[in-house]
């Protein structure tokens, strides 16, 4: 499911991902599935290379362009952080579709010594269209101590309940 509350009348999409034909996908805000969702904000590590995989380009400001081997993923990266500053999701034809900017990097509260970083400033913008998305994070852990991540948070009637949309789209195979 998906809630766009900035939309009159506010609307909750919903249905399986894997059901979706290209028509229903992109009446959908942002048009991604959740598991592509994870590489766009830059939580997936990147695939590893194939012989006949992706590139790295060196680009304006000293950043480095680097494009996934299966041609899907571009992100542009800080060669003195090593983290992305831009992720873009790709078409078929090698297009931006979805464009991801990073900023304010941020470690992870884990048990081990160190965790990983992770932005906390993410803004998500699908190119030529109006839709976007922006999310700020923060006090990121684990939630090995708190158990802060509850059931609740992904029960879709309660979020139903509590932020009310005006409308709800089933979202069908085609």
């Amino acid at each position: 499911y998906i809630f766009n509350l900035t939309s009159d009348p506010k609307k909750v999409y919903y249905g399986r991902y894997a059901d979706l034909g290209a028509l229903r996908m992109s009446q959908i805000v942002l048009p991604v599935a959740p598991a592509d969702l994870l590489m766009l904000v830059g939580v997936n590590p990147l695939p590893v290379a194939e012989p006949a995989g992706g590139h790295v380009e060196h680009f304006a400001g000293g950043k480095l362009l680097v494009e996934t081997p299966d041609r899907r993923w571009r992100l542009l990266i800080d060669p003195k952080t090593h983290l992305p500053e831009r992720i873009d999701m790709l078409d078929a034809a090698g297009q931006s579709v979805l464009t991801c900017r990073l900023a304010d990097f941020d470690r992870i509260d884990v048990a081990a010594a160190l965790g990983p970083f992770m932005a906390t400033s993410i803004h998500i913008q699908a190119v030529g269209e109006d839709g976007e998305l922006d999310l700020r994070l923060n006090a990121m852990t684990d939630a090995r101590d708190t158990n802060r991540l509850r059931d609740m948070a992904f029960d879709f009637d309660a979020l139903v309940r509590a932020l009310q949309p005006d409308e709800q789209v089933e979202l069908k195979p085609q």
